[in-house]
Parts: structure tokens; C-alpha cells; sequence
């Protein structure tokens, strides 16, 4: 009977085994990653604005900007507003989402007093290669890294991904002043031993793997990857035997460390266990450097790019609406302060340091006056009444350069390079709390100053052209530039608003909010529907859309809005979106 009892136990047992080999199997899920831990201070309350371009530095309009879990979409100029956000007074990020892009973003230490100026470059997604699961595949970039996979992959609930995988992999150059733009965070960190530091990049690769249905991939459980990443020529002096390897967490905003690479004839080499963008880097201590940046003429410059370098350490810091900059550096380490142009110059103009770890510095960047392709261009904003524009920007723009400025007390100041000698530029004053303009004004440079004089927003734009323009999936774009109804009916008591195309076969938007922002509508907060015909939205299926209403005007005023998001198709096909819509109101 014991040896029966025995019997059976085993059996079960190894049936038992058996069982879970195949649930790992079928269910490896994901490699586990590390934590973040570092203590990023007391919450403080501050306002941030910004530009999205892409990589030929044209405004990205439909982005999806998310800040401590508030969001909004690009303008047409690529800009966006974030005010009242609650974050941390040591770092707060950033995040950019749009459909045919990697996932971008920029960390910054926000200050409570003035708007936070951001500008983030968008990476363009392009197919690299495609491998197969259970082929160990090796895929080979032209700009010089390498990806060795073991063909092991889970989709985003850790289930067994079976068939062909799409890889978009992107390098980022340390030695291309336009990576540090391009690059998620601020090279902020946190090692193995869970301290705070300042990275010295040589090099990033960025990582996205889809399905064949474009669902997102990752490694599966005990898998693995090998990078190949070549150190670039100027830096080689600088370059040890092993490099630490670190990894970007878009929930903590900051770069964490994870593995290390070997130097192997001339690449550094790693393996890694997720993807998402990948840092060689060296650990700095760290310290802060802030305060204003300075025209001859005494004038502080707000939202311009200035770049920081110590020895092999580069990065790219921004001043705020009122020319102040805070920025991590390394510790120990004299700095040198450039002015980027708008021809993508490098302007030296400023040192300082060293400075010890753990400290809070000063120092005040001096423009040099021998610079005469940079001008301070000077002016003030008035509304219908006559008063000072509290709530407004400016936005400029040169044959080289798109961008603005916050407009909060009915002046502005900003600086303007002319260094492919144009010699004109415009400028378009917006009054938010009125919903009017100045239209497009053009006005000469001169040096040091262009003073532009009072610029009266009082236009009320009813010179528009209409049109509705969407984009499914990634697919070009649909559009209506005629016939778009836009009305506003009543359910019973209760107003809603109808937006449809004369064909009134393609797409329906629809809601009963439509008060000025943003509004996100998901499964579970009704409010809003887009009917993307003729498959239609499977609302027992989640969908999450953001809608921006910039302007609802009476009936034959102007109504626009941008939106974005995904949705379930009937047949539980996800599906991405973006437009927008500028119309006059019917009804």
C-alpha cells in the first residue's frame, strides 16, 4: 500500500511539474526590472508650456502632453500649456505620446515662480528589421549598433508572443547636439545603490518591438538581448573597459542603472532584459547651478536652449518665461556654458565651477556683446480694452526658427539670432482670456534690440478655413475642408454637441462636454463619443480619447479641438487616432 501511496504521489507530482512547465511556457511573462527609489523632495505647484517638433524641427501638432497625470494636445505650432500642475521640487517629467513615434519626453527641476519652458524632439519610428520567434536573429542598424535576439517575446500581458516581430531601433549620437533634445529625461540618475548622480553619455539606442498586429512586445521571462553599441571616435580616450548600463523609466522621469557593457574591439557590448531607450553612460556626483540669463542691454532671455559641457559631459538646459535656468551638472568639474543658434551654433560665452557634490550654486550667464547675430527683440501686448495681456504668448518665427513666449504681465522679451542673415521675422500675439489675436505681423532685425512696439490682440480670426483631418492607425490623413457640420443640440434639457462631415459616413464626434481644455474620455467616463464608421467603437472594449477644445463659439463663430487616442473596433481590433477640427459653428 506504501509503495501504491508512493506511486501515486509521484505521478501527481510530476504532473504537477509537468503543468507548470507548460503555464511558463505559455505564460513566461516579463523580466523583472528595478525600482525606482530616489526621494525627489516636497510637491510644489508650477506651470510649464512648451514646443513639439519633430526631427526636421517642424511643430508636431495632436502630441499627447502628460505632466503628474494632467494632459493636452499640441497646437498647430507644435505648442502646448500645462498650468497648476502638482509635482516635485527636485524633477519633474515630462511625457510626449504620438502615433508614429517613439515615446518622448524631458525632465527638468520646475521652479514655482515662472512658466517652465520645455522643447522636445520627436524620433521618428521606422522599421528596422523583423525577426521570428524561437530564431536566435541578429538585426544590424546603419548608424552602427546591433541587437542580438534569442527570439523569446511576451506581449504586454506577459502571454507567449508566436510569429513575426517588428523592431524600430534608433541610435542617438553623444556627440550630435540634437540627441540631447531628442533623448527621454536629463541625464538625472539613480545607480545600484540607489544614489542620485549625473550621467556622462556615450551613447543611447531606443528599442520598440511590435507584434504583427502592432501590439507592443517585450522580453519574455529569462530572456535575454545583446547590444552592440560602437563608441564614438572623439570619446574613445575616455572610454574604460566596462561601462554601467542604464535604462529609462518613464514613470520616475530619470535614467536607472541596470547591467554593465564590456568594451569589445572598439563597441561597448550588454545584455539587457527589456526594452525601452538604453544609456552607456559613466556616474557623476552631482550638484545644482542656477540663475539668469543676460543680455547687454540688461535684459533676462526666456526659452532659449543653452548647452552645458564638463570634459565628456554634454547636455542641453532651458531658460524659463523669465530667463532663469536650473540645471543638474557634475560635480567637481569646471562648466562651459553655449548659446545654440538657430543654425544650430554653439556660442561659448561662460564658465564656471568646479563646484562640490551636494550643493546649490549661482551663477549668472552674461551674453557676450561680440555676438551681433542675436538680437533682443522687445515689446508689449494689448487686448480690445487697451490693457495689458495677462494670459496670452507670443509666438515668432524666422526663415530658420519656430517658437514663443509666455505673455503675463502685457510686455515680453526674447532673443532672436539672425545668422543666416534673413534680416525679417513675425510675430503673432494671442490673448487667451478673449480668444483674439494680432494676426501675423512681420518687423526687421537690428542689433542689439528690436523694439517691436504695442501689439494690439484684437482679432477675432473669423477669417478662417475649415477643416476636419484625421489619421487612423498611422495612415495618411483624411480630411474635409468643406461641408463640416458643427452643431449644437438638445437631449431633452440637456445640450450636446454633433461634429460630422457632409458624407456623414467616416466619423461622427459627439459629447455633452464641451467646455474650453482638455477632457479625457475612457470606458468608464462616458461624455464623449467619436464614431470612427463604418466599424465603429466596441464600447464594452476600453478606449481612452483626450479632446482639447481650444475655441466653442456661438453659431457662426469658431469651434477647434485636437484629439488622439485609441479605440476597439467591433471585431476587438485596437486602433489608434489623431486630428483636429477648425469649423464655423451651424447651430
Amino acid at each position: 500500500m506504501n509503495k501504491v501511496k508512493l506511486l501515486v504521489s509521484a505521478l501527481c507530482l510530476t504532473a504537477f511539474i509537468s503543468s507548470c512547465k507548460k503555464d511558463n511556457l505559455e505564460n513566461p511573462g516579463t523580466n523583472e526590472i528595478p525600482a525606482a527609489e530616489l526621494n525627489l523632495g516636497s510637491a510644489i505647484t508650477a506651470d510649464f508650456a512648451g514646443q513639439i517638433l519633430d526631427q526636421n524641427k517642424t511643430p508636431i501638432e495632436g502630441a499627447l502632453v502628460e505632466i503628474s497625470g494632467q494632459k493636452t494636445l499640441t497646437d498647430e505650432n507644435g505648442i502646448f500649456r500645462i498650468s497648476d500642475v502638482s509635482t516635485k521640487e527636485k524633477l519633474a517629467y515630462l511625457k510626449v505620446e504620438k502615433d508614429g513615434y517613439f515615446v518622448g519626453g524631458r525632465s527638468v527641476i520646475p521652479r514655482a515662480s515662472a512658466t517652465n519652458m520645455i522643447k522636445v524632439i520627436l524620433i521618428e519610428k521606422t522599421l528596422s528589421a523583423s525577426v521570428f520567434t524561437g530564431s536566435e536573429m541578429s538585426v544590424n542598424l546603419s548608424t552602427g549598433p546591433s541587437i542580438d535576439f534569442k527570439g523569446e517575446f511576451v506581449n504586454a500581458n506577459g502571454l507567449r508572443y508566436e510569429g513575426e516581430v517588428n523592431v524600430y531601433a534608433y541610435y542617438l549620437d553623444p556627440t550630435i547636439e540634437q540627441t540631447f533634445l531628442e533623448m527621454p529625461g536629463n541625464l538625472y540618475a539613480q545607480n545600484v545603490q540607489s544614489e542620485e548622480g549625473i550621467l556622462t553619455s556615450f551613447g543611447m539606442l531606443a528599442v520598440e518591438l511590435e507584434g504583427s498586429n502592432g501590439e507592443l512586445l517585450q522580453i519574455a521571462n529569462g530572456s535575454s538581448a545583446t547590444l552592440h553599441m560602437p563608441v564614438p571616435e572623439e570619446m574613445a580616450a575616455d572610454a574604460s573597459s566596462s561601462i554601467p548600463l542604464w535604462f529609462f523609466d518613464e514613470e520616475a522621469g530619470y535614467w536607472i542603472e541596470e547591467g554593465e557593457a564590456i568594451l569589445q574591439d572598439g563597441d561597448f557590448v550588454g545584455e539587457v532584459k527589456h526594452f525601452t531607450f538604453w544609456n552607456y553612460d559613466y556616474f557623476n556626483d552631482i550638484t545644482t547651478l542656477e540663475g539668469y540669463s543676460i543680455s547687454t542691454t540688461g535684459d533676462t532671455i526666456g526659452n532659449q536652449s543653452l548647452s552645458v559641457t564638463a570634459g565628456s559631459f554634454y547636455s542641453i538646459s532651458q531658460t524659463n518665461s523669465d530667463g532663469y535656468y536650473w540645471t543638474y551638472i557634475p560635480a567637481n568639474t569646471a562648466i562651459e556654458f553655449s548659446f545654440i543658434d538657430d543654425c544650430n551654433n554653439e556660442i561659448p560665452f561662460s564658465t564656471a565651477g568646479p563646484y562640490s557634490a551636494g550643493t546649490n550654486n549661482y551663477h549668472d550667464l552674461l551674453i557676450p556683446e561680440q555676438d551681433l547675430s542675436l538680437s533682443i527683440i522687445k515689446g508689449s501686448v494689448v487686448n480690445c480694452d487697451g490693457n495689458p495681456v495677462t494670459n496670452g504668448e507670443i509666438i515668432v518665427q524666422s526663415a530658420l526658427y519656430s517658437g514663443f513666449i509666455p505673455v503675463t504681465n502685457g510686455s515680453f522679451t526674447l532673443a532672436l539670432f539672425n545668422c543666416d542673415n534673413n534680416g525679417t521675422f513675425t510675430l503673432f500675439a494671442y490673448d487667451y482670456d478673449s480668444n483674439t489675436n494680432s494676426g501675423i505681423l512681420e518687423f526687421t532685425f537690428s542689433n542689439p534690440s528690436t523694439f517691436v512696439g504695442t501689439i494690439d490682440a484684437c482679432d477675432t480670426g473669423g477669417n478662417f478655413s475649415e477643416i476636419l483631418s484625421y489619421s487612423i492607425d498611422g495612415n495618411p490623413d483624411q480630411e474635409y475642408t468643406s461641408n463640416i457640420y458643427c452643431h449644437q443640440l438638445l437631449s431633452g434639457s440637456t445640450p450636446y454637441f454633433k461634429i460630422f462631415p457632409e458624407d456623414d459616413t467616416s466619423i461622427v464626434i459627439q459629447g455633452w462636454t464641451f467646455n474650453i481644455g482638455t477632457h479625457e474620455f475612457v470606458s468608464s467616463s462616458p461624455g464623449m463619443n467619436i464614431e470612427i464608421l463604418p466599424d465603429g467603437i466596441d464600447l464594452n472594449e476600453p478606449y481612452d480619447i483626450t479632446v482639447v477644445f481650444n475655441n466653442y463659439g456661438g453659431p457662426g463663430e469658431l469651434v477647434s479641438l485636437n484629439f488622439t487616442g485609441h479605440w476597439s473596433d467591433q471585431s476587438a481590433v485596437l486602433h489608434t487616432i489623431s486630428g483636429y477640427l477648425v469649423a464655423s459653428r451651424d447651430s
